[in-house]
């Protein structure tokens, strides 16, 4: 869940909006259905987005490159569930007077320090309006998430302590970890904060909703178009067992032949779902390369998948050949049933 929190009747200097959040955000955390709370200037997947320029080390001269920046409290990763891979997490001891320290994604260690430790490595951001170029010390890596939007790819992003933010905002965000009902969090939050700082104006956003409707989009284009599949699948079934039938109909008096010196049926059925298996090969040959050819025209409408994934082409390859062949293997077994003597009468 992320809350929003704004105070219009106190604009309190910067030196004592840090101190606020932080009393807002013990009361919050002693509200009895609060499993975890943390502060942040950013909430995922949100839209919104905060880029800052940085310079990297390197053997002459520093590599300008950008990074996503976000600043949080302590005990953020435990709340929004993400994990350290590797040295520290942000403590109390991480202030406005202590030495500037950061975390970092495992795509920016990646990117960015390549097969270098990062632990220790120092970075320098780009000077910006109210944003001095500061240099921190990565003391940790953590795990990759995904930052403005699901469909975007996974950026790096950097983690800065809140209280070293230059220039921090007078109204915090802050997610809240709970396993009550939402509405039984936000109104006991409510309370507990409303009693604390009676003109705050808050706004809740319940994150499992924020996704879902994010993905409503998707997921009635998935539906649709799943259900033209199926309703594909099922054309194709019974133009199969159509065409198959009728040229077996043709057929008839050359099965019939066939059958008459004392060939099994066996041999009947296999020879008509071998001619078939040709015909079946031919056309998934010539699909999948079609398939293939136009599937990055599709790729707007993936998420999570790539246009030419490996497997979803030979799970939908295998798929096609199984309702091909079972739609022919009637009418080949009907084949072999046919009486010899009445269809060489009839010819």
């Amino acid at each position: 869940m992320f809350a929003m929190f704004a105070d219009f009747t106190d604009r309190p200097p910067p030196e004592h909006v840090l101190a606020a959040q932080s009393e807002l955000l013990q009361r919050i955390r002693s509200v009895p259905q609060v499993d975890a709370a943390a502060i942040t200037t950013q909430f995922p997947l949100n839209g919104s987005s905060w880029t800052q320029g940085i310079e990297l080390p390197a053997s002459s001269t520093p590599e300008r490159r950008s990074s996503k920046f976000t600043y949080v409290s302590p005990h953020y990763l435990n709340t929004v569930s993400m994990r350290l891979r590797a040295g520290r997490d942000f403590d109390e001891g991480d202030t406005a007077t202590s030495r500037r320290v950061a975390l970092v994604s495992e795509m920016f260690a990646r990117r960015y320090l390549g097969s270098a430790n990062p632990i220790g490595v120092t970075v320098r951001t780009v000077a910006e309006p109210r944003f001095p170029s500061t240099v921190y010390e990565v003391i940790g890596v953590v795990s990759d998430t995904k930052y403005s939007a699901l469909r975007e790819p996974i950026p790096p992003i950097a983690f800065v302590p809140i209280a070293q933010h230059p220039s921090p905002r007078p109204w915090p965000g802050i997610v809240i970890r709970s396993s009550a009902p939402p509405s039984t969090v936000m109104a006991a939050v409510k309370r507990a904060v409303g009693e604390l700082r009676p003109n705050m104006t808050m706004g809740f956003t319940v994150f499992d909703t924020q996704v879902r409707d994010g993905l409503a989009r998707g997921r009635i284009l998935a539906w649709l178009a799943g259900s033209f599949g199926v309703l594909a699948a099922l054309l194709a079934t019974i133009g199969v067992y159509g065409v198959i039938s009728y040229l077996v109909v043709r057929r008839r008096h050359e099965i019939a032949i066939r059958l008459a010196p004392g060939s099994g049926r066996t041999r009947v059925v296999r020879l008509i779902l071998g001619e078939i298996a040709i015909l079946l090969v031919v056309g998934l040959v010539l699909g999948g390369v079609l398939a293939v050819a136009m599937a990055s025209g599709a790729s707007s409408l993936l998420f999570g998948l790539s246009p030419r994934d490996p497997m979803t082409l030979v799970r939908a390859t295998a798929g096609l050949a199984t309702i091909g062949f079972l739609a022919s293997s009637l009418p080949a077994f009907r084949a072999s049933r046919i009486d010899a003597t009445s269809a060489l009468r009839a010819e």
